[in-house]
């Protein structure tokens, strides 16, 4: 599967979910960290600069944009971390929709997206009765270009004229940077994240098997249907 046939699938989807009642697309990622306070001088800038993370979700039905912030003093920003964000907007947008069937875009990054934690919570989310169906589509590394890029150069933009001093001024400057749809701003701390990479391992078997009886390699998986 080609990154030009990615691109294609995800804007056939994308375009779908507008009319389509029964679909609900998203795409997700991490924008590149945001420092508190925003110093740019030798130093200072090392010892004393804290990060905000973002991690992004764009709804393809409404381009909606979603961010959720938090600083790395409440946590990282691994597998867990990103299942947290997708329950904290899905099952909320979910409440609107009211689809059935659910298809998220990604990177193929093994420590954040394809991983037996993701995975679980798919399941669960599945099997739980929320959707009737879900597909995780990734793309190929080095030739994404998500949504979620051009949501986050409006915040790159407006970060170069912005001062920061505490990591929860990001949530104003994020959802001030798009006028025409401003983005929705969720700012998270220690008490939203749960160890989603433990529970996988007590829920999912370490090996599975494709159709054919061969063992699946997760690494070199493109679609996850």
């Amino acid at each position: 599967m080609s990154a030009d046939s990615g691109y294609q699938t995800l804007n056939w989807y994308a375009q779908k979910s507008k009319t389509d009642d029964t679909l609900e697309v998203y795409t997700f990622d991490f924008q590149q960290n945001l420092p508190a306070p925003s110093l740019t001088a030798g130093d200072m800038f090392y010892l004393r600069m804290l990060w905000t993370y973002n991690f992004g979700l764009h709804d393809a039905k409404t381009e909606d944009g979603i961010m959720h912030l938090w600083s790395e003093a409440e946590a990282g920003r691994g597998s867990s971390e990103v299942c947290a964000c997708l329950r904290e907007t899905l099952l909320k947008r979910h409440e609107t929709h009211r689809a059935d069937h659910l298809i998220l875009f990604s990177d193929g990054c093994a420590g954040q997206n394809k991983n037996k934690a993701m995975m679980n919570f798919l399941f669960e989310l599945a099997k739980g009765g929320v959707y009737k169906s879900i597909q995780h589509l990734f793309l190929f590394r080095g030739h994404t270009f998500l949504p979620n890029d051009r949501d986050f150069s409006h915040i790159e933009k407006r970060k170069k004229v912005e001062k920061v001093r505490r990591p929860t001024d990001w949530k104003y400057i994020v959802k001030d940077s798009r006028l025409s749809q401003p983005f929705e701003v969720i700012f998270l701390d220690h008490k939203n994240f749960f160890d989603y990479k433990a529970l996988a391992d007590a829920n999912l078997k370490t090996t599975f098997k494709c159709s054919d009886g061969e063992s699946l390699n997760g690494s070199n998986v493109v679609f996850v249907w």
